[in-house]
């Protein structure tokens, strides 16, 4: 299963409010017609923040670091610094 964090698209629909994004479709919508599922936000995943180290200042990156170690799930991405965090990555 291969799943979507709704972290991903509130960072995607802050950056389009800003003008940095012009998405073709919304998060929802791609990840529906890719079969992903979506990864809810949830308390557990926020609490594991305050024990996060600060290798990275980016509170989207933080916050989807902490979901993927609170659920065991590998992170996909080309950003070196997940592994500072113990996170499985699997580079994009």
């Amino acid at each position: 299963m291969v799943f979507v964090s709704a972290a991903s698209g509130w960072e995607i629909a802050t950056k389009t409010s800003l003008g940095r994004l012009r998405p073709r479709r919304s998060v929802a919508e791609a990840a529906r017609e890719s079969g992903f599922e979506e990864l809810p936000v949830v308390l557990r995943h926020t609490e594991t923040l305050s024990s996060l180290p600060w290798h990275q200042r980016d509170p989207f990156d933080r916050l989807l670091a902490a979901q993927a170690l609170c659920e065991g799930l590998k992170l996909v991405t080309r950003d070196p610094v997940f592994g500072q965090y113990g996170v499985q990555v699997v580079r994009a």
